[in-house]
């Protein structure tokens, strides 16, 4: 994330997941999705739909991902693992309050 700084990137909240760290920067309308193997610095705009995605085991929710869809053919999904169900539900919920403030409408 210190190379996004470089590149006016000033994350306003920050999803640390169990598979990648997503930073926020709503004044630029800019995310960034960080692992070990690097940062990827993506527009509000490219943002196509982001989905909960778990696997069900004994009536419990296992697994649980966020799939971020994307408008990038280079890179058209990001699978991030969270590390609880609440979680998930709770960063879909911020992430959606996110871009319908900005953007006036749901992804």
């Amino acid at each position: 994330m210190e190379a996004l700084k470089d590149k006016n990137f000033n994350p306003q909240y920050m999803l640390i997941g169990a598979s990648h760290y997503v930073a926020f920067d709503t004044d630029s309308q800019q995310l960034a999705f960080a692992s070990r193997r690097g940062a990827q610095l993506f527009l509000f705009t490219e943002m196509a739909e982001i989905r909960w995605s778990w696997l069900e085991k004994g009536g419990r929710r296992e697994n649980n991902d966020l799939d971020f869809r994307l408008n990038n053919v280079n890179c058209p999904l990001v699978k991030v693992r969270c590390t609880s169900a609440r979680q998930a539900e709770e960063w879909q919920a911020k992430i959606q309050a996110m871009w319908f403030e900005r953007n006036g409408r749901l992804v």
